[in-house]
């Protein structure tokens, strides 16, 4: 499959944010294949790579659901944000993705890239390798958002499961069309 959807679950917004959780899923207009997910520590990214925390976002956390927030409470002491994006690259690798996919032209692949740089490594696609699920949604002939919902809202790998579902779909839908 050539394609990895990405979904973050941050304390921010912006490039630079606290990343609590990284959700990946392989996937092509045939379906979806194998998953990748990771915890990380804010604590250590405050610290020691100079993350940053949005007060706003810590809020919106905390008016989600009790499953959302038990998500956002869980990841405290979990993977280093070095351990994370090394075995983050291997899967990446592993897949033999070129395309890696966010919800967002400036959110999750802006931010996982951020991340990378901060603990000193290079993300493992090309920048001009990004793709968007909300482009691609407002191109394809009959967009399917995720229809149901995969698990839990803001559990970065059940929305990126939902995403890369929708977008194996739309993909099909657009690829039928180009053959006509």
């Amino acid at each position: 499959m050539e394609n990895i959807m990405i979904d973050l679950e941050t304390l921010g917004t912006a490039p630079g944010s606290v990343i609590l959780s990284i959700g990946a899923v392989e996937f092509d207009e045939t379906g979806t294949g194998r998953t990748f997910y990771s915890r990380l520590n804010p604590e250590m990214q405050v610290q020691k790579f100079g993350m940053k925390i949005d007060a706003a976002t810590v809020v919106w956390w905390m008016r989600q659901s009790d499953e959302a927030r038990g998500e956002f409470s869980s990841s405290l002491g979990e993977n280093s944000p070095w351990r994370a994006v090394t075995e983050f690259s291997q899967f990446f690798r592993a897949t033999g993705a070129e395309y890696v996919w966010g919800n967002g032209p400036s959110f999750d692949c802006c931010n996982l890239s951020a991340l990378f740089r901060a603990v000193g490594k290079e993300a493992p696609w090309r920048f001009y390798n990004e793709r968007c699920f909300r482009t691609l949604y407002f191109l394809a002939p009959n967009p399917q958002r995720p229809a149901h919902r995969v698990g839990t809202a803001h559990n970065a790998l059940h929305d990126a499961r939902a995403q890369a579902i929708a977008a194996a779909d739309m993909l099909a839908q657009l690829k039928g069309k180009a053959a006509l």
